[in-house]
This record gives C-alpha cells, structure tokens and sequence, in this order.
C-alpha cells in the first residue's frame, strides 16, 4: 500500500513546501480563470481553422478510403477462418515438445 501511495504522497509534499516557499502563489493557482472562458472575437469574425466550416461548426478531416475484401460471403468468411485456424493448429504443433522430439527421432 505504501509503495502504490508513494508517488501520490511525494507530489502532495512537494505542492505544500512549494506553497509554503510562494513559488505557486498561493490559492491562485488553483483557481479558475474566467478570462480563459470567453470566446475572443474582437477582430471581426473569428480565423476558421483546418476542421471549421463556413457555419462555425467543427467538420472532422476525411480518411482515405479502406480497402475491404472483395468477397464479404459468410463462406468466404468461413472458409479464411478456417485457414487461421488451420495455420494456428500448424503453428501449435511446431511449438510443441512432443513434435519436435518426433522429429528429431524420425528426421524432418
């Protein structure tokens, strides 16, 4: 438990004794700053960014498009799982002990 806390209680100290030096300000930093809050739009109408669209609302950037597979049958389906299976299955068996034993008894 001591050590999971550790950090949080070495930042915790470290916050105080800066507070107690006056290198953050006091409460000022914790604080919330309405100035930050409102909307600048003294020069007019406000600069749109990459995302913006002429109405002001946000337009995410569009992706290329993906490629899909040209066969979307449920055998198709099927039948890759099958392959990943069969190549997990494959995989598997070289990994395995008793194979590899076999091999070396019987040659590759």
């Amino acid at each position: 438990l001591d050590r999971k806390l550790r950090p949080q209680i070495d930042r915790l100290l470290g916050l105080a004794a800066a507070a107690e030096g006056g290198d953050l300000g006091g409460e000022q930093v914790f604080r919330p700053d309405p100035g930050s809050l409102v909307a600048e739009e003294e020069e007019g109408a406000a600069r749109p960014g990459p995302g913006a669209a002429p109405g002001g609302v946000y337009r995410p950037p569009k992706l290329a498009a993906a490629m899909m597979d040209e066969d979307g049958t449920p055998e198709a389906r099927r039948r890759r799982k099958a392959e990943r299976d069969a190549e997990r299955r494959l995989a598997r068996a070289e990994r395995s002990a008793l194979v590899r034993e076999l091999q070396n008894e019987f040659g590759e």
